[in-house]
């Protein structure tokens, strides 16, 4: 379109995040066995140039926002909630081992995992739009 201005506005695709100070936002990957984990307290983390390590809490801290995070289930499926409720093997969605998942960054910190039947591991990226 003539005249059109281009910002760099991408509405379909989310890029990773990083810092104000342009530190990437580091991958986190969780265990999941027989204990409930829970994501507000295994939080994404910025390594940062200097070599400190800066923790991402519920507000998005650390001058980085994250607004979505993709993750996908490896070797076994688990179990997640994010209702506040406990997850057990008869409690919350089924997460298929082999998926990849999208979820809000606001559903991202309320949701809680545990191993269907077996140890699971899901990897996770914060991304930004």
């Amino acid at each position: 379109m003539a005249g059109a201005t281009n910002y760099g506005l991408n509405a379909l695709y989310t890029a990773p995040t990083i810092d104000s100070a342009g530190n990437a936002v580091l991958d986190k990957r969780l265990a999941i066995a027989g204990s409930v984990v829970s994501v507000s307290s295994n939080n994404f983390t910025i390594q940062t140039t200097g070599g400190a390590v800066n923790t991402i809490n519920a507000a998005g801290a650390a001058n980085a926002t994250v607004s979505t995070v993709d993750f996908d289930v490896q070797t076994a499926n688990v179990m997640a909630t994010w209702d506040g409720s406990t997850p057990s093997a008869t409690n919350g969605h089924v997460l298929s081992a082999g998926n990849s998942y999208s979820v809000s960054y606001r559903q991202w910190i309320a949701m809680k995992f545990i191993q269907q039947t077996a140890p699971g591991v899901i990897q996770a990226s914060a991304m930004s739009v």
